[in-house]
């Protein structure tokens, strides 16, 4: 996680990581790739204070759906 405080108006917070790495698989495609983990971006936020009251912001996140 990295977590930035640009200036007193500007905030960047970024997750990063490998995701799903287990003792079978590891790459995006587990009968091609074997072991070879992915880079992913997880969560990514961005804000700006405008004023006293107003704050802006994007965000981009992930979600996994397990499925039984």
């Amino acid at each position: 996680m990295i977590l930035a405080q640009l200036n007193p108006r500007f905030l960047v917070y970024t997750h990063l990581g490998i995701n799903n790495q287990n003792n079978v698989s590891g790459g995006v495609n587990a009968t091609t790739d074997g072991k070879k983990p992915q880079f992913f971006i997880h969560e990514a936020v961005t804000e700006y204070k405008v004023n006293k009251y107003l704050n802006l912001g994007r965000a981009y996140t992930t979600t996994t759906v397990f499925r039984a």
